[in-house]
């Protein structure tokens, strides 16, 4: 197990758990951040900025200090 700030460009991982913050879980839920969904790293901004994720058809950008709590499980899919 990993955090998402650990894949690289392109890799992939599996969701495994996201924050400690309750309220801020369901926002994520809600964009499709839920347990056992693939998720895929597009890109990381220079100087510890945001992060651009491909989760099914969906695309978002979250802060760092936001992706380093979200737990994934490395996937060998692209």
């Amino acid at each position: 197990m990993i955090t998402l700030t650990a894949l690289i460009e392109g890799q992939t991982g599996i969701i495994q758990s996201l924050t400690n913050n309750i309220q801020f879980n369901s926002r994520l839920k809600a964009l499709g951040f839920k347990k056992n969904s693939l998720i895929k790293l597009i890109r990381k901004a220079k100087y510890n900025g945001p992060f651009h994720l491909q989760i099914g058809s969906t695309e978002i950008m979250i802060r760092a200090n936001i992706a380093e709590q979200i737990i994934v499980k490395s996937s060998t899919y692209s």
